[in-house]
């Protein structure tokens, strides 16, 4: 029997728990340990770092806040580590372009996960830096010059789905019902980041004439981020505040989805996959998102749930009412993503998909 890869993964993402970052842990924590065995740089102590020390999994703190710094050290590193590794995963495109560039010192195949878009020479860059690139989306695999490039491959993301809730998680979202005052109607909700890109101003543009067909409806918001304070602004200016409730930054968010009645994304960017949307879908939720990036390979419309054009409050206001004025289609479209969910996006079904490719990957240079 064949000893386990030893495979090195670079992760020098700037946010503290993105969509990369539950990805990435996925990918170490449910693995087959026989197939390979992760060993991580990352760029900074934070709440990821904290998570990877509880699951017992090694990682070292590499400074990447210049590339002159990030090439010093990690060169340095391969040198120290010479023969120990059969293969390099790049979680970003820095750690991809420091890496790539390193080739002739570590000579290993590169491996780099895109979960992101960049302008064309970047990607480029990337692609020929790469040995392998894994797109999270379709839409993301055709931001690359050669799309169709036998050594790219399109790999959804997948999370862990929860069973219906347990008696202690019923007692919880009771629990924060009660804290946020959910308990009197229809509850729409989003989470994320609140950042401009991410058009929460759209959404609140939009509960105004929610509100005056089911005047009992609350926007429940779970998320931190610079824009908040202009958010609340725009609350006051909308006369709306009482109708909004912003959580803050919340580690665990699972329970906030069984709180919810219908979804909304409202994003103004190209969403390269929109992993919070599988995690509604779990939760049996109709989503109504905007048709960009990889979203609609997720949310088809009139099936699992509504998409509308970016920066058009009045076409999120018809859509969450829609839902709201039909209960049955709600819960139907509800129950599709939920399957959806299930046979397309589940975290299993993604890693043993990505176990394959670092197996092909290693075998392809190794012949």
């Amino acid at each position: 029997m064949s000893k386990p890869l030893e495979l090195l993964i670079v992760s020098t993402n700037r946010w503290d728990y993105g969509g990369a970052e539950k990805v990435l842990y996925l990918l170490t924590t449910e693995r087959n340990p026989a197939v390979y065995n992760p060993t991580l740089v990352i760029s900074q102590e934070d709440h990821f770092a904290s998570m990877l020390e509880k699951a017992d999994l090694p990682y070292h703190v590499k400074d990447f806040s210049s590339y002159p710094r990030a090439l010093f050290q990690m060169k340095a590193f391969f040198k120290e580590n010479a023969g120990r590794f059969q293969a390099v995963l790049c979680n970003s495109s820095m750690a991809a372009r420091v890496v790539g560039f390193l080739k002739p010192w570590h000579r290993l195949p590169v491996i780099f996960y895109a979960h992101g878009r960049r302008g064309w020479a970047s990607q480029a860059l990337l692609q020929r830096l790469s040995d392998r690139v894994i797109a999270v989306s379709r839409f993301i695999a055709s931001t690359f010059p050669q799309p169709d490039h036998p050594g790219l491959t399109v790999l959804h993301n997948g999370i862990p789905l929860p069973a219906s809730s347990t008696n202690v998680e019923k007692k919880e979202i009771k629990a924060l019902s009660r804290t946020f005052g959910l308990n009197h109607g229809p509850v729409i909700g989003s989470v994320g980041r609140l950042s401009r890109v991410k058009g929460y101003h759209d959404l609140l543009a939009a509960f105004p004439p929610i509100i005056a067909r089911h005047p009992q409806t609350r926007l429940l918001l779970v998320g931190e981020g610079g824009e908040r304070e202009n958010l609340e602004q725009l609350t006051k200016q909308l006369e709306i505040s009482e109708n909004v409730v912003f959580t803050g930054f919340q580690s665990h968010v699972a329970p906030f989805f069984e709180l919810m009645d219908v979804f909304v994304l409202p994003s103004t960017w190209q969403e390269p996959f929109g992993l919070v949307v599988i995690e509604a879908m779990a939760a049996r939720l109709p989503v109504v998102a905007t048709r960009l990036g990889g979203v609609p390979e997720i949310v088809l419309h009139e099936a699992n749930g509504l998409l509308v054009d970016k920066n058009q409050p009045d076409d999120i206001a018809r859509a969450v009412n829609r839902l709201l004025d039909s209960p049955e289609t709600a819960s139907a479209m509800g129950e599709l993503g939920r399957t959806r969910a299930e046979n397309l996006f589940n975290h299993k079904l993604m890693v043993r998909k990505f176990e394959e490719l670092i197996q092909t990957a290693v075998h392809e240079r190794s012949n």
